[in-house]
């Protein structure tokens, strides 16, 4: 007797809900920077796209001030494209939870080389049936997950845009700093030329020339050390902004915002740092998501498989 055995595996299409598209996932995240930040943010699908350049080199022409810096920054950063790019993972993550398992088929073929009395075939179709039932758990463990991500997304940009708010005030402190150290120079210097034609003409002492030299020379110290900082603060904006090249002769306006006319109010600071808290908000959800998951490796410890079938 021969003995031919087949075994075909076929997997199971989606039981579940539709996966979420790629503006549904995105848009807590969109909505929530919107709140915070009164900022558009765009998931980038083509990275190819001219247009994203064009805006940049547009806003580069002119003195930036602190919303073109956000908006450089924001859309230059590949990192935060990254951070984006992190929800499409959760995603499939969930796609990966509405699937059953294969389906195994096995196919067994018998025929008497010896009698000829025939052949006989037989087929065994088996279906896990315990990931149907654990549907609900793992659907909650991927959803679970998608909101961490989401909160993470929202993080990172308040972090870049954080980030490329300080470094555009330290620019025009810097700027401003250089300004007020060159006009004491200024000052120093046309004291001290005064005061060496005054010796000249004998009307000044030795030591009064020595002391408005040194503060000339004292003057000229502090503004060589305001250039070096102007040119520190730049190299942090590029590096914040991604500016390279040709991209990093721009100029900034000539003076900080002014400060708010009342003080914030702080009565419930406390309070609204726990609730806004995004750190909080992403920890909660992997809270969640691994309390999903202990929930399903303990039935998984007491029933590992559970199958449906004919033969």
């Amino acid at each position: 007797m021969i003995v031919r055995r087949l075994v075909a595996v076929l997997a199971l299409s989606t039981v579940a809900a539709c996966v979420p598209s790629r503006p549904r996932l995105f848009a807590p995240v969109d909505r929530d920077v919107e709140r915070r930040l009164a900022l558009d943010v765009a998931w980038r699908q083509d990275t190819t796209d001219t247009r994203v350049p064009a805006a940049i080199a547009s806003l580069l022409a002119r003195p930036l001030g602190r919303e073109d810096v956000v908006r450089i920054a924001v859309a230059n950063s590949q990192r935060l494209q990254a951070r984006f790019e992190a929800l499409g993972i959760a995603a499939a993550d969930l796609a990966d939870a509405t699937v059953l398992p294969a389906t195994e088929i096995d196919i067994s073929h018998k025929f008497e080389l010896s009698s000829g009395s025939g052949s006989e075939t037989e087929i065994d179709v088996v279906q896990d049936v315990l990931e149907l039932l654990q549907l609900g758990q793992r659907r909650g463990i991927a959803r679970a997950a998608i909101a961490g991500t989401q909160a993470r997304a929202v993080s990172a940009t308040i972090d870049l845009v954080t980030r490329a708010e300080k470094a555009f005030y330290d620019v025009v402190a810097a700027h401003q700093q250089l300004e007020l150290r060159a006009t004491a120079f200024d000052a120093a210097s046309a004291s001290a030329e005064l005061a060496e034609r005054m010796h000249t003409a004998g009307n000044a002492t030795d030591l009064a020339l020595a002391r408005e030299r040194d503060v000339r020379e004292q003057a000229r110290i502090e503004l060589a050390r305001a250039q070096v900082a102007v040119e520190v603060a730049r190299e942090a904006m590029n590096a914040v902004l991604g500016l390279t090249g040709d991209q990093t002769q721009w100029s900034v306006v000539a003076r900080l915002p002014d400060l708010p006319a009342e003080a914030p109010s702080v009565d419930d600071l406390e309070q609204r740092a726990i609730r806004e808290n995004l750190e909080l908000a992403a920890l909660r959800a992997d809270a969640d998501a691994a309390a999903g998951q202990v929930g399903y490796a303990r039935a998984r410890a007491w029933l590992p498989t559970l199958g449906v079938g004919v033969s």
